[in-house]
């Protein structure tokens, strides 16, 4: 999904980039991505990182909903699951979650897309003990 900006506005965002050391020019003179892999880390606040997650599966709700976008993957499954197990996924995710950082961090063929993973485990009941 392509949501327009102004110019102002657009600016504004490429500035703030360049301060935060995110972007850099390359040795042609265009802007790209300081690092393959950009990650919120451990030191960002709790409150910032749920709004960027909430904007971020609201925005996989408006790609989910666009016919237009075919490249997308999307697997979703209920399972029953003891704590043990439970955790264990989380520790899979977490896994996976390096593994693909590893991947983007070695790719040596010029970036062609900018996606977006999102992976959330949740509890679909409570426990009454």
């Amino acid at each position: 999904m392509i949501h327009p900006i102004s110019l102002p506005n657009l600016k504004h965002a490429i500035a703030l980039l360049i301060e935060l050391e995110l972007i850099k020019k390359n040795e042609l003179g265009f802007y790209k991505p300081a690092d393959a892999v950009i990650s919120s880390g451990a030191e960002i606040e709790r409150d910032i990182l749920l709004q960027f997650q909430e904007k971020t599966i609201n925005h996989s709700r408006s790609v989910l909903q666009n016919p237009d976008i075919s490249s997308q993957k999307i697997t979703t499954m209920t399972v029953s699951v003891s704590k043990i197990a439970y955790q264990q996924i989380i520790d899979r995710i977490t896994e996976l979650k390096y593994e693909i950082r590893a991947i983007a961090g070695s790719d040596t063929e010029p970036a062609e897309e900018l996606c977006q993973v999102v992976v959330h485990l949740y509890p679909y009941t409570r426990n009454q003990k």
